[in-house]
């Protein structure tokens, strides 16, 4: 069993920054996602222009589809609205996690795609990550995990048990 320095579970906005920073700091690191590649998920495909300032990237045609100038939100009732103003982009979601999952291998992350977190647990010191992918159960151990694998999170499940959680439904176009 490979034991890592970080374990980042989940290739979303959030994954692929801790996996390329945890490398570039010259951490042992592996990223877990689940579908064959980063973006599937239809979310955050609007950011404002600092996202990609954070990101240490620049606008690209590889990967932002559109420019704005603000942009408004509203509540789930539709009765309640906020302005967001300043410059940002309408991204291509997929692209622009692909690249920053490319620049997270270039420092040195290994990413397995189409790999399931089935389990975690505590063991002699390390967090156990057992995983499955094409029905092949696996697992790797890490001394430090990061859990950006959403609202349903295993890590979150199993470590931070949620009392009183609700979720909505919110919609982008």
């Amino acid at each position: 069993m490979e034991t890592y320095d970080v374990a980042v579970i989940g290739a979303g906005p959030a994954g692929v920054m801790a996996a390329w920073k945890a490398a570039e700091s010259h951490a042992r690191t592996v990223l877990i996602e689940r579908e064959p590649s980063p973006g599937k998920k239809v979310c955050a495909e609007g950011v404002l222009a600092d996202a990609l300032i954070d990101a240490e990237l620049k606008p690209s045609s590889e990967f932002v589809s559109n420019y704005i100038s603000g942009a408004v939100l509203y509540a789930p009732d539709e009765q309640k609205k906020v302005n967001v103003g300043g410059k940002g982009y309408i991204l291509d979601k997929p692209a622009f996690l692909r690249v920053l999952a490319d620049r997270a291998e270039k420092a040195g992350s290994e990413t397995r795609f189409e790999t399931s977190v089935e389990n975690v647990e505590r063991k002699d010191g390390l967090i156990e990550i057992q995983t499955k992918k094409g029905g092949e159960s696996g697992s790797v151990r890490a001394r430090i995990v990061i859990g950006c694998d959403g609202t349903g999170s295993i890590l979150a499940r199993r470590f931070f048990p949620r009392k009183n959680y609700q979720a909505i439904t919110a919609l982008q176009y």
